[in-house]
């Protein structure tokens, strides 16, 4: 099942709430030889509106020439984090990491140290999400705690509970079940995002799945499952539906369990959603060539 889902698209909603504040910062301070700076600006909010609004070819077309140009720190900065997010989006590892540090460098000449520390808190969480991807999980969680410590400080919730969803998902990763569990429903502590409480839902029921403790997992499914439905987050519930299924299998509840992949292929298809799609046709052929055995 894909398992940052819920990351990258907090993280994105994270990176535009925060360049429109930032711009809103400086504003106080333009004068009319910076006019060129705030129409990049401008430009900077529009690229993560449209990131964010799943539109990341756009998105990037738009940093992409903003690079050219001769920019301010800040906008220099929000640029690279912008492409390093978009780079994020695609799992194109290496790209993502180089246009992160880039932002990290450009950073440091920030004078407002509250912008400062929230992008270096972002660039965190984008450095352990693709060191993750790597296998590098030890170093992801480095980053993580690096995050969790500077949002912890500053008090910005949501890039704390960012932070902490990530190391629940590295505990997850390295079989420290105790601590995931723990961890995730710490989570589940932040109503202001519902992506975070959903995504720790699935996790938990993963982690219970795993445990063959199939009754409570999906207890845990199917709160993710109501709380998707509301708000209307179909890749989330394509894969929790994938994800009940293996467990009625798991149970012997075979009618169950094809009825529910049967729903997550024709949500799948009719989002586009390719690789779901194509794993629950694979399941439900194992099912079938089980029951012939």
């Amino acid at each position: 099942m894909p398992k940052l889902f819920v990351q990258i698209s907090t993280l994105l909603f994270i990176l535009y709430t925060f360049t429109v504040q930032a711009q809103d910062l400086k504003e106080e301070h333009v004068d009319k030889n910076q006019l060129d700076n705030k129409t990049y600006e401008n430009e900077i909010t529009q690229a993560f509106s449209l990131l964010n609004g799943n539109k990341p070819n756009e998105a990037y077309r738009i940093a992409h020439k903003l690079l050219k140009k001769e920019l301010d720190t800040l906008s220099r900065t929000n640029t690279n984090l912008l492409l390093g997010a978009y780079f994020n989006s695609k799992h194109l590892i290496d790209s993502s990491l180089y246009y992160s540090n880039q932002a990290l460098k450009h950073s440091i000449l920030i004078q407002n140290d509250s912008i400062k520390n929230r992008v270096h808190s972002i660039v965190y969480n984008l450095l352990a999400i693709n060191n993750k991807r790597k296998g590098l999980l030890t170093e992801s969680k480095k980053w993580h705690y690096r995050g969790f410590a500077i949002s912890q400080k500053y008090k910005e919730d949501n890039l704390y509970y960012m932070h902490l969803h990530g190391l629940a998902n590295i505990n997850k990763e390295l079989g420290d079940y105790q601590n995931a569990i723990k961890t995730f429903k710490k989570c589940l502590n932040y109503e202001d995002d519902a992506e975070i409480i959903y995504g720790s839902y699935i996790n938990l029921g993963d982690i219970y799945a795993s445990l063959k403790d199939y009754n409570t997992s999906n207890e845990f499914y199917q709160k993710a499952l109501k709380l998707s439905e509301r708000h209307r987050n179909f890749y989330a519930l394509a894969v929790i539906k994938t994800s009940l299924a293996a467990n009625y299998y798991s149970q012997n509840k075979i009618d169950e369990a094809i009825k529910l992949y049967n729903e997550a292929i024709l949500l799948s298809k009719d989002k586009e959603y390719m690789q779901l799609a194509l794993s629950a046709r694979l399941d439900i052929g194992r099912i079938f060539y089980d029951i012939k055995q």
